[in-house]
């Protein structure tokens, strides 16, 4: 497994894989060479997992995605590696037959290194991926590529991406950070070096509203912030 293994016919072999738990410490563990995700928390018959906090894993070398969140609340993921991920890094995954989304995740002082997709997304369809913070992370195979959007319009709040400090530069031919129909983005204190010869901004929204972006640093990049009328492109 690793950055060029993902096998669709084997992507629900995950690391550790829990469903519908309740108080749940993951602590020190060491998951590698999967090739499903590496970490998979997900609900069960309607069920959420909650109250889940994982500290100091070591999360490597995934056939699909590092950590997904599917039907979660009150998760912290603290003090952890995850790196050399085939596909993103952390996944919300919102709505699904055993009630998906996420709500209340800190996501907080973790290293990520190398992956080919994005860092954090939340795609797919339904507006319950909510009061999710990205805070003090430290980015060392991977710019701050963030996504959220949900493609049949729905809307989701309260994102909030803080202080993050990437070590590598990004050359995209969209923006870095990209928010579609969110109420309440705050992306503040961070840093991540812009490819100048990409003429790239660094975050940008659509049909969004309460959104703070300041004192970041974002060398290179033509803009740090600018908004569309409408979300057309965002789903790529």
């Amino acid at each position: 497994a690793g950055a060029g293994a993902y096998h669709a016919e084997l992507e629900g072999q995950h690391g550790i894989d829990v469903r519908g738990v309740t108080g749940l410490r993951l602590e020190r563990v060491t998951v590698t060479d999967t090739y499903g995700d590496l970490l998979y928390i997900a609900g069960k018959g309607g069920v959420v997992s909650s109250d889940v906090v994982v500290t100091g894993a070591h999360l490597e070398r995934s056939g699909r995605q590092g950590i997904t969140m599917k039907g979660v609340r009150d998760v912290q993921i603290l003090g952890s590696h995850v790196g050399e991920i085939a596909r993103s890094v952390i996944d919300f995954e919102p709505a699904s037959e055993n009630g998906g989304g996420a709500e209340n995740v800190l996501i907080q002082g973790n290293t990520f290194g190398e992956c080919r997709h994005l860092l954090l997304t939340a795609g797919g369809i339904g507006p319950n991926v909510n009061d999710i913070s990205f805070v003090a992370n430290r980015l060392v195979g991977i710019g701050l590529k963030v996504r959220v959007y949900a493609q049949d319009g729905a809307r989701r709040s309260n994102f909030r991406i803080i202080d993050n400090v990437s070590e590598v530069s990004l050359g995209l031919p969209v923006a870095a950070l990209r928010f579609g129909r969110v109420d309440g983005v705050v992306v503040r204190g961070n840093y991540q070096v812009m490819n100048p010869n990409r003429e790239m901004t660094a975050v940008t929204t659509c049909l969004s509203t309460d959104v703070t972006v300041r004192r970041n640093q974002f060398p290179g990049a033509v803009d740090h912030f600018d908004t569309k009328p409408d979300c057309e492109g965002m789903e790529k």
